[in-house]
């Protein structure tokens, strides 16, 4: 067997001594791109590539050398002014390449050489890898430029100057106080360097992470500023852009690569292609938004709208007058269709619009708009309500409508749930027909935002995802094929705040630079502002791997990594040999039946429903525990550790270690535990990874000290994950908490435990953690939803103290709560009390418009 591995050994190191000596030719899926890069250009965010590396001062050539580039020019974006790379000696000789675009397109390039310019042109399909070589012959002093072996250009150079030592430049350069930043658009795959006609020096850019370029050959390091690695490209978005604007913001994309987005002053035109971003200002005639407000690109009258279907509206912006042909009507009825999603009817100038929701309802309505009339239609069997959802474009009358989120009924109180379904429908006579409904088993709760895209004559369907179980969480693209019906998660994740009608989201493929864009939005109705955000990605997108490359940097590295290798394998042999019977007594003994045990546990624990009179049971007798005065944790209402001797240590804590103990509860009860990446990420992100792991490491043990003041709670590391377990001894609000919250049912004593452990702020109202933000609107969502579907099937019966509580609660829980203050009137009403109903809806209104920016629409005859 060793005789085997020792000669498996030399076999491949003869190979990959001979594989070494010959440059190869670039991969296209590896290397780096340059270009002026974003909507808003700033240098300091455009990629620069210095080779050598500052501390590896120059590159040392001899008499006869030459520097082949393998690359590739993007000409899906404008040419612009710029250079394709710079060389600078030791001396301060300059080498350099320009791109200099002319209308003829004839001698676009120049090749400057000190003060010398000489103009030529690239001919063939730049679009193509290509390769360019520049020969440096200091014999007799002159520097040749070939594409292929067609030379391009030739110049002589001063024989006071050696090219002997030099450095090479991409991108930005500030490069001892020479600064240059404008940059030509292309990928670079390879760099080749040669003495006469032996390989010194090769970067192939396979790293496709990190700031550093490696040479294969002599381990010499590049250095690289925001680097943009190829690779990347498809499988992980780029931030464009991100910034503010006052108010409300909507918007749509065109055809052509351009995003339209209004408020209630401003129309922004930002064109992708060009990079030019073009604001009108109406600000002397503001638009008045209404929350339902949508934005649409019109194609016949290449104009922007804004709409709201409710009432059939839809008023164009006019460039030339730089103003809104009318204003937007106010509401003749409430909002029905938040959340809809609209797709364009393939040959017409019409869309197709489907769904949304508003006050209590979900809808499955589904209208055309012709011109500035919205017609609705009728459907042959019925599609259950729901927002949130995806669909097609309408071709030859067919679409696709995936998933959503609504009820059987669409009464919003009655067990809403997600859809994860792909409906196939036609339009046939102003009738919807459904043709096929086929499950898709994805494997989360997937809501959607905008269109289903089909791209290039491509069979998949591609959707713009986020998981609603995480509620404040990040858009995903996914990939759908109708002839399946199954799905794939493609690139990295973006991220984004969902907060409802604040949040929105819409996804574009712009085929002239084959690229998807995102924008997304969050409105901060405090500060009445929106944050945008807008990515990019290479299409097609791929998935991302499920493991990082292994870096390899020279061949002396592979060479002792083999050899480690090879000891660890031999070493196996041996010991595992002599020590296998062993290791396999102990799994027996100690391993084997524990494992078995818990997960016997575990299944019998999901076989047996939890009955509503053993919740009430659970619940009276952990009432009493909240008044306990030892041993205890609490954390919901405010934060408090009580010891076992009764003794409230909460102040033997520091801020950041209590934020540690919260985070291990929230993570350990929902992921059973999170990664020493993931606890690092959350407080210590800005050191580095040897400073972050001595801080967690250190906090950790004086928390450990501190808690043992309390009966057995754990700090650990198991399977990989940190998490923190408390024995049966130990009171926690949260566990209870917890526990009620992950039950399908509540009676009156969850809702008067509800009660005591919800503090006047809320759910942890107190806390302002970025990282807890999206667990406590999940567990927000999970509490109206408990207490509403209890109100709606028990509200005959409930006397109006409890009617009350729950009111009260969902106002705790959000101070806008529309079911809250209408429960709360209710009671009111049936105390006789008709004037504090005015008075208090009066209140409401005004907290409402304060908020919202429009008036809080209801029928007080229904509510009384």
């Amino acid at each position: 067997m060793i005789k085997k591995l020792l000669l498996y050994f030399i076999y491949l190191l003869t190979c990959h001594s001979i594989l070494a000596n010959e440059a190869t030719i670039g991969n296209l899926n590896n290397g780096l791109h340059f270009s002026n890069y974003g909507l808003y250009k700033s240098w300091e965010n455009n990629s620069s590539l210095e080779i050598p590396s500052r501390n590896e001062n120059f590159i040392k050539l001899g008499l006869l050398s030459s520097i082949r580039f393998q690359l590739k020019l993007n000409n899906s974006e404008e040419a612009k002014f710029g250079y394709l790379f710079r060389i600078f000696t030791k001396q301060r000789f300059n080498i350099d390449i320009l791109q200099v675009p002319n209308k003829s397109n004839k001698e676009n390039f120049i090749l400057a050489v000190g003060n010398k310019q000489v103009p030529f042109s690239l001919k063939g399909d730049l679009n193509d890898l290509f390769e360019l070589k520049l020969t440096l012959n200091s014999i007799d002093n002159r520097i040749v430029l070939y594409k292929d072996e067609d030379i391009l250009a030739s110049v002589a150079f001063p024989k006071k100057y050696s090219l002997e030592q030099l450095k090479l430049f991409f991108g930005v350069l500030d490069y001892e106080g020479i600064f240059s930043q404008d940059i030509c658009s292309f990928n670079l795959y390879k760099i080749a360097i040669y003495n006469t006609e032996k390989l010194k020096h090769e970067w192939d850019f396979d790293e496709n992470q990190g700031t550093i370029a490696y040479d294969k050959k002599e381990g010499l390091e590049g250095n690289i500023t925001n680097p943009r690695w190829l690779k990347n490209h498809n499988s992980h978005w780029d931030k464009m852009a991100t910034f503010n604007v006052k108010g409300k913001a909507y918007y749509d994309f065109d055809d052509n690569g351009k995003l339209f987005l209004s408020t209630a002053d401003k129309l922004y035109e930002i064109d992708f292609k060009k990079s030019i971003n073009t604001v009108f200002d109406y600000s002397d005639k503001p638009m008045k938004m209404v929350i339902d407000t949508k934005l649409l690109y019109d194609k016949e009258r290449k104009q922007v709208g804004l709409y709201y279907i409710e009432n059939s509206v839809v008023t164009f912006f006019d460039k030339n007058k730089n103003q809104w042909e009318k204003q937007l009507t106010d509401y003749l009825i409430g909002e029905k269709y938040l959340h809809h999603v609209y797709s364009d009817i393939k040959g017409t100038n019409s869309q197709l619009f489907f769904g949304g929701y508003g006050h209590y309802k979900y809808s499955n309505d589904f209208h055309i708009r012709e011109g500035k009339e919205f017609r609705k239609l009728t459907i042959d069997q019925p599609i259950m309500p729901r927002y949130l959802s995806a669909m097609s474009d309408v071709e030859n009358n067919s679409f696709y409508l995936l998933g959503g989120f609504g009820s059987e009924d669409g009464d919003q109180w009655n067990k809403p749930h997600i859809m994860k379904e792909l409906i196939a429908a036609s339009i046939v006579e102003n009738q919807v027909k459904v043709d096929t409904i086929v499950p898709i088993g994805f494997d989360k709760s997937y809501a959607f935002f905008g269109k289903l895209h089909s791209i290039n004559q491509d069979s998949s369907l591609y959707a713009l995802a986020f998981d609603m179980d995480d509620f404040h969480t990040n858009l995903q693209l996914i990939s759908i094929d109708p002839t399946t019906a199954s799905f794939s998660i493609l690139g990295d994740s973006i991220p984004f705040t969902f907060k409802d009608i604040f949040s929105q989201a819409k996804m574009s493929y712009v085929e002239s630079l084959q690229k998807l864009i995102v924008i997304s939005s969050y409105y901060n109705s405090k500060y009445d502002n929106t944050d945008i955000s807008i990515y990019q990605i290479d299409f097609p997108v791929i998935p991302l791997p499920d493991e990082e490359p292994i870096e390899e940097t020279n061949s002396f590295t592979f060479i002792i990594g083999f050899i480690v290798v090879l000891m660890a394998v031999v070493g196996v042999i041996f010991i595992g040999k002599r020590k296998n019977n062993q290791i396999e007594k102990k799994l027996e003994v100690k391993d084997v039946p524990l494992s078995k045990v818990k997960k016997e546990e575990v299944v019998q624990e999901k076989k047996e429903p939890i009955q509503h009179l053993t919740l009430q049971n659970t619940f009276s007798k952990k009432k009493d525990d909240l008044l306990t005065k030892h041993n205890a944790i609490y954390i919901l209402n405010s934060f408090k550790i009580v010891s076992k001797e009764g003794k409230d240590i909460t102040h033997e804590l520091s801020p950041l270690q209590r934020d540690i103990i919260l985070l291990l509860l929230f993570k350990t009860d929902k992921e059973k535990g999170l990664t020493t990446d993931q606890f690092n990420n959350v407080f210590w992100f800005d050191k580095s990874k040897k400073s972050a792991n001595n801080n967690r490491l250190v906090n950790l043990s004086k928390l450990r000290k501190t808690l043992a003041q309390l009966d057995e709670i754990t700090i650990s590391k198991e399977e990989n994950k940190w998490k923190i377990s408390l024995s049966e001894e130990i009171f926690s609000d949260w566990k209870l908490f917890h526990e009620l919250l992950n039950s399908d049912e509540i009676s009156l004593e969850t809702i008067d435990i509800l009660s005591k452990i919800i503090g006047k702020d809320g759910v942890l109202g107190d806390l302002h953690l970025e990282w807890f933000e999206s667990t406590r609107n999940e567990l927000i969502y999970k509490i109206n939803e408990l207490l509403l579907s209890f109100y709606k099937q028990n509200q005959d019966k409930l006397t109006p103290y409890h009617a009350n509580k729950i009111a009260n609660l969902l106002l705790l829980l959000d101070n806008l709560s529309e079911e809250g203050i209408l429960i709360r009137c209710k009671v009111m009403n049936s105390q006789g009390d008709t004037e504090g109903v005015e008075r208090v809806m009066s209140e409401f209104q005004r907290k409402y418009m304060e908020s919202y920016g429009e008036e809080f629409v209801f029928d007080l005859d229904q509510v009384l």
